[in-house]
């Protein structure tokens, strides 16, 4: 991959890697065991695509993850590492188990290819959110 970032603030450790995808869980397993199951996902787009509108394509990403999003809280501009795109809280239920959860996507455009950081948690939404977005702000490519 060429990028890079520091899961520590979030507590996680590095569970696979699969294509341009990194994946982080709080106990190193995908899927994880924990009863605590934030998790974090980066990964770099395969294909070059043109995007008119940054905003709607981030909210319409956040639609084909493997969660039902139930409320958009937050979309908000970010820049990172000299990339600039949107952040995206809402609160969502996982697809296979129904259960509540709290997601946080940050979608960076670069060139015609973007960068994915996806992360979600089932508990302490609020402490968990926070470190997902201090985590989120070390991304860097190399």
């Amino acid at each position: 991959v060429d990028f890079e970032i520091d899961v520590s603030a979030a507590k996680l450790v590095f569970a696979k890697s699969v294509s341009n995808l990194l994946i982080f869980s709080t106990d190193g397993l995908f899927p994880t065991k924990s009863d605590n199951k934030t998790s974090l996902t980066v990964g770099k787009s395969f294909s070059k695509t043109k995007i008119e509108d940054r905003k709607l394509f981030s909210l319409d990403r956040l639609k084909q993850l493997p969660i039902e999003v139930i409320n958009i809280e937050e979309t908000n501009e970010i820049s990172i590492d000299g990339i600039s795109g949107y952040e995206i809280i809402a609160t969502s239920k996982d697809k296979k188990t129904s259960e509540p959860e709290k997601a946080y996507m940050v979608l960076l455009f670069s060139d015609s290819l973007y960068y994915i950081l996806f992360g979600s948690t089932n508990q302490d939404f609020e402490n968990n959110i926070t470190n997902l977005k201090k985590t989120v702000k070390t991304f860097k490519r190399k």
